[in-house]
């Protein structure tokens, strides 16, 4: 039983503790998942609007359009002249963006 609640554990990603000693608990596997990037400068509306965090179409649409007006994007504080996309939604994604 023990081995089949490691072996879900394991499949869900969640950290696995294991008492060795008494009163003596520590980590032995952690596992994450990828974490998948939005290229602005590349990747569509679609894609992007299902990897940003708070970005839907109409958002996602606008960078795309901004991007084949004004060619691409050198940094991502370029995003702060898309309407509606804000300062905020900017550090929600920060980890998300590549250009």
């Amino acid at each position: 039983m023990k081995n089949l609640i490691i072996a879900v554990l394991l499949t869900l990603s969640f950290p696995i503790y294991v008492q060795a000693e008494a009163g003596n608990t520590s980590v032995v596997s952690t596992l994450e998942a990828p974490i998948l990037m939005a290229n602005i400068n590349q990747d569509d509306a679609e894609k992007l609007a299902t990897l940003l965090v708070g970005v839907g179409p109409v958002i996602a649409a606008r960078i795309v359009a901004f991007r084949e007006l004004n060619g691409p994007f050198v940094n991502l504080e370029m995003l702060l002249e898309i309407e509606g996309f804000g300062p905020k939604k900017l550090e929600t994604n920060r980890h998300l963006l590549a250009l």
